[in-house]
């Protein structure tokens, strides 16, 4: 997904109302979709999944489901795990079940056929086979034809803190005593509570006790 894209769907996401979401978690979602998207154009899909799948929680709208698609479609180009081309899959059927016409239908389309090729030439079922199922695969539909629940996510057992914001000159992060680099930070931490400490000269100090959970993203707007 370019930028021009993750601008687009952005601005979808924005413009519409929560169908079903309350006020606070449609404000919720919109920050964690745009922290996604940051995530996504720092290159790293893995925090960019996390983000867009919880905004998706909050308030389940198609460009979300189709960003989250994306995001672990790039995912899978560095970490080579077949699970993530199973989930992101699953996001571009159910992004062409709600939406025909218009939107990034094309683009989701021709992403879906992709994956399924790509999932038959490495072996590997268009989705996971259920316990006690036969070994034969899975085409991904259930009897109704609808498609199968998303696979489950997998983590690692921390949970992904993420400082992001705009990028002041000078700008200083430290967690639980450790300066971090770059921009946005992101740090794989234990769960439970931690501090956070944001400087950046002629700015006052933003200073955070956050907790982390694991296989969740914790986001801290600076």
């Amino acid at each position: 997904m370019r930028a021009s894209a993750i601008a687009v769907a952005l601005a979808l996401l924005l413009a519409a109302g929560g169908a079903g979401a309350g006020p606070v978690e449609v404000e919720r979602a919109k920050a964690l979709f745009r922290a996604g998207a940051s995530a996504y154009k720092a290159g790293n899909f893995a925090a960019a999944v996390l983000a867009f799948e919880q905004a998706h929680d909050l308030d389940p709208k198609p460009a979300i489901r189709f960003s989250t698609a994306q995001a672990l479609r790039r995912w899978f180009a560095k970490s080579e795990d077949p699970s993530h081309l199973q989930r992101a899959l699953a996001y571009y059927r159910e992004y062409l079940d709600e939406v025909k016409t218009g939107g990034r239908v094309l683009d989701a389309s021709r992403a879906k056929n992709e994956i399924e090729i790509l999932l038959a030439q490495l072996g590997v079922p268009l989705s996971p086979t259920p316990a006690g199922e036969g070994e034969g695969g899975d085409d991904g539909s259930g009897s109704d034809g609808s498609a199968r629940a998303r696979p489950p996510a997998r983590h690692n057992g921390l949970g992904t803190l993420m400082v992001d914001g705009p990028e002041l000159a000078g700008h200083r992060v430290v967690v639980d005593g450790q300066e971090q680099s770059g921009w946005p930070v992101f740090v794989e931490l234990s769960p439970g509570r931690h501090d956070v400490l944001v400087e950046a000269p002629g700015y006052r100090p933003l200073a955070r006790t956050t907790t982390a959970v694991a296989g969740q993203l914790t986001l801290v707007d600076a």
